[in-house]
């Protein structure tokens, strides 16, 4: 007891008896500070404006006395324990007394038992204020819990917790202020509750951290407990309390569990107040629930706000995702039903198997879903799901575990229609493939000339990329047809007698693409006709034929594509024979031109000897007689030389 001093009221007349108990307890090792009275006046005086932690009183006084004593303090300090020490108490009134509320009676002449007295009651005492101060703290924290569970939104429920503050601490004001933090430039109260006489501010109600206000909160964030002031109406200190005319307030850091530290705060602004150690003890442990509360709150509201808008990006995004559990789907987007063309109550409960082509597919997808799981963690495949109208889809289809700790609770997917861009990808390769026959045929053709090669490379790759069984390439010569090229190879010379003649004729003079079912007699097949024609002039066909079904229409433009190389192919051969006999001709007059210019000279200068031999031969029967013997062979002369001279003209 020597570590706590205790404080003694004495109801005694008798100042010795006083310095008697003070001796006896002393002895008794307990250290106490007694302040005696005599009268009912002292007495009430004493236990209205002091505190004490035990009351010692006689029995009889002059003008009073112990029983209306104990009634007086019943009422004012019912906590403090009332102790008897008299030497006229006799059993029936100490027993009265007793059941009247006090805690002991000890006799003067037997105090060797009254610092055993003391020291018990004063435990008891203790023990009491503990117990009440616990069932205290339990009742008012049991009401805050209330008010924090009335309402799950964080506006309603700080409101209610403030609120219940107010009453609980009948103070004028009870606030949380936010952001405490000595970095942060501004400040301000976003929640609170007043009394009427008390307003506080406006919600949108924001000011700078003063250099004074960031020590405060220094100061606020290094304690573990609330910190309590007293102030000063005409003091500069603390800003926030200048504006709000607070005469005392405590205040408390309080910590959620995401996000910057707030401040819980009271203000008593209508009187000076000291705040209890249970007072303290209690707002201590609303921070901490206050705290909670706020971590929980703001995290659910995250958390909701985060639903909302994976909700919203789930429903709103173009591609496909669900939830499966046990192979079975249980939640879909709206982009999962438009790929299929069902709607989201056909499809919840139904099993995934659904929604692909047939079982096999189904369980191939399943064995390297199972497998790349495993692995990966996630899965990513090409398939096929069937839509309502019939037709297939073809589809990326990627999944993975919810909870990769706990794969049981199924699997999230994710599905692409791909199709589109497969059948690009399919187109681009047909397109490649079509390219590069035409490239190796041209080249071919332009390296050996050769028509027929061409033709039959290009034949071979229309025959494999649109499936044919058989084809050939006619071209028109002279009113008929000569074969190019035929896949299976086969010799036609003469293609009078074989099936589809008509049909090209009929397509060369429409000059468009001709499809159509024929009967073979042994079975029905369905041909293609691809006339090639340029300026008017027919010059062939390309010719297609199959079993399984008909040609589509981009068979057509595909089949087209060859035809039309090997229509300028036939082109560019008959350009360069047309050619090649224009050359010939050229060549030939150049040589009929030579010799004319040769023969020309050639007459001339005969005819300039002629000339000669017919003037001599007439000078001469100028000078023979007629009669001679030499003029007929000179006259034969003359008309030899101008019958040959004739000849020259």
């Amino acid at each position: 007891m020597k570590s706590k001093k205790v404080r003694i009221l004495n109801l005694e007349d008798e100042a010795a008896d006083c310095e008697i108990i003070e001796t006896v307890l002393t002895k008794g090792d307990i250290s106490c500070d007694i302040h005696r009275v005599d009268t009912r006046d002292e007495f009430l005086a004493a236990i209205e404006k002091e505190r004490f932690d035990l009351i010692l009183a006689d029995y009889l006084l002059p003008g009073f006395d112990g029983l209306l004593a104990l009634k007086l303090a019943q009422d004012k300090c019912p906590e403090v324990p009332f102790i008897f020490v008299s030497g006229t108490l006799g059993e029936e009134v100490a027993i009265n007394a007793i059941k009247m509320g006090a805690t002991d009676y000890v006799l003067k002449d037997r105090l060797s038992r009254l610092a055993s007295a003391v020291g018990r009651a004063i435990e008891e005492a203790e023990l009491t204020r503990e117990r009440r101060v616990h069932l205290w703290l339990l009742k008012n924290l049991d009401v805050f819990d209330r008010a924090l569970k009335r309402s799950q939104n964080l506006d309603v429920m700080v409101q209610n917790a403030l609120q219940t503050v107010l009453d609980m601490y009948d103070c004028d004001r009870a606030f949380l202020l936010h952001p405490v933090d000595v970095d942060s430039a501004t400040w301000s109260i976003p929640y609170e509750a007043t009394k009427p006489a008390y307003p506080g501010v406006t919600r949108n109600f924001s000011a700078p951290v003063t250099p004074t206000i960031r020590n405060r909160y220094r100061q606020i964030l290094s304690l573990s407990s609330p910190l309590s002031e007293k102030l000063d109406p005409s003091h500069t200190d603390w800003d926030p309390n200048d504006r709000f005319n607070v005469l005392s307030l405590i205040t408390l850091a309080v910590y959620p569990k995401v996000g910057k530290p707030w401040m819980l705060g009271l203000h008593q602004c209508s009187h000076s107040r000291d705040w209890t150690d249970e007072e303290k003890r209690l707002l201590t442990e609303i921070g901490r629930r206050l705290g909670d509360a706020l971590g929980s709150t703001l995290i659910l509201r995250d958390l909701r706000e985060r639903e909302r808008r994976l909700d919203s990006i789930f429903r709103a995004t173009p591609i496909g995702i669900g939830v499966i559990e046990n192979c079975h789907i249980v939640q879909i987007n709206d982009g999962v039903c438009e790929l299929i063309g069902r709607v989201e109550d056909e499809l919840i409960k139904e099993p995934l198997r659904c929604l692909f082509t047939n079982d096999e597919e189904y369980e191939r997808v399943e064995s390297i879903m199972k497998q790349q799981i495993e692995t990966k963690g996630k899965c990513t495949v090409e398939t096929s799901w069937h839509h309502r109208d019939g037709s297939t889809r073809e589809v990326l289809f990627s999944a993975t575990h919810l909870d990769p700790e706990e794969p049981q609770k199924g699997l999230s997917f994710a599905v692409l229609d791909v199709s589109a861009r497969n059948q690009a990808a399919r187109e681009k390769q047909r397109s490649a493939a079509v390219t590069d026959t035409i490239a190796r045929a041209t080249t071919i053709f332009l390296e050996k000339g050769h028509l027929e090669s061409i033709a039959k490379i290009l034949l071979n790759g229309a025959v494999r990329l649109l499936k044919a069984e058989s084809g050939y390439f006619a071209e028109c010569v002279n009113g008929g047809f000569k074969c190019l090229a035929a896949a299976p190879q086969k010799s036609f010379q003469n293609l009078k007698g074989l099936p589809f003649l008509n049909d090209i004729r009929e397509a060369l003079a429409q000059g468009e693409v001709l499809s159509r079912q024929v009967d073979t007699g042994d079975d029905r097949s369905y041909l293609l006709v691809v006339p090639m024609v340029s300026g008017g002039a027919q010059l062939g066909a390309l010719v297609l034929r199959r079993r399984d079904c008909c040609f589509a229409i981009r068979h057509h433009k595909e089949a087209a594509t060859f035809a039309n190389t090997a229509l300028l192919a036939i082109q560019m051969q008959r350009t360069e024979l047309k050619k090649k006999e224009a050359e010939d001709n050229f060549r030939q007059s150049q040589k009929m031109q030579a010799i004319g210019l040769l023969a020309g000279g050639i007459a001339h200068d005969f005819n300039n000897l002629l000339t000669g031999i017919q003037g001599y031969a007439d000078l001469v029967l100028l000078e023979l007689a007629e009669d001679s013997p030499y003029c007929d062979c000179l006259t034969q002369i003359v008309k030899a030389s101008k019958r040959a001279s004739s000849l020259t003209k």
